[in-house]
C-alpha cells in the first residue's frame, strides 16, 4: 500500500509513520508535524475507462494532425493554391501589375517536414522560457 507524507505530500511505499523520513530528519526526529500517513487509493474501473477514452480521443487528435503535416495525395489536394504571395510586377509598356504567385508544393512539404521536426524537439531551456513568458503575457492581455 502506498502513503502520502501530509507534511510534504509525497508519496513513499510501505512505512506507515505519519511523516516521511525527510521530513522526520528535518524536524530532528519529532514525530509531531503536521499530520498522519494518507493510503493512495488506486484509480477505480470507472476512472480508468474515463482514461482510456481520453487517451483514445487524444491519439485520434495525434493522428489527424500528423496526417495533416505529412505528404500525401489528400494534403496535396487540400493545400495546393491555397498559400500564395504577391509580386509587383511590370508589362513591357511599364504598366505595373501585382502577379499572384501559388507557392510551389515542394515548398509546401518542406515546411511540413519543419514542422514535424520542430515538434519532435525536446524542449530546450529557451523554448521553456518563452512558453512561460508568452502564457504571462496571455494572462496579463486577458486581465487587462
Amino acid at each position: 500500500m502506498e502513503y502520502d507524507c501530509t507534511n510534504c505530500g509525497r508519496e513513499k511505499l510501505g512505512h506507515e509513520h505519519p511523516i516521511c523520513r525527510q521530513c522526520l530528519r528535518n524536524t530532528e526526529g519529532r514525530p509531531e508535524v503536521k499530520g498522519r500517513w494518507i493510503p493512495v487509493k488506486p484509480p477505480v474501473d470507472s476512472e480508468m475507462v474515463e482514461l482510456k477514452e481520453e487517451n483514445k480521443r487524444l491519439q485520434a487528435v495525434v493522428d489527424k494532425l500528423t496526417a495533416a503535416l505529412s505528404p500525401s495525395g489528400e494534403t496535396k489536394a487540400a493545400y495546393m493554391g491555397e498559400f500564395s504571395f504577391t509580386r509587383e510586377a511590370c508589362t513591357e509598356d511599364g504598366d505595373e501589375f501585382t502577379d499572384y504567385i501559388d507557392v510551389p508544393w515542394t515548398t509546401t512539404k518542406e515546411i511540413m517536414k519543419a514542422i514535424r521536426e520542430y515538434a519532435a524537439q525536446e524542449p530546450t531551456k529557451h523554448s521553456i522560457a518563452m512558453e512561460i513568458i508568452s502564457e504571462s503575457d496571455r494572462k496579463e492581455s486577458s486581465n487587462g
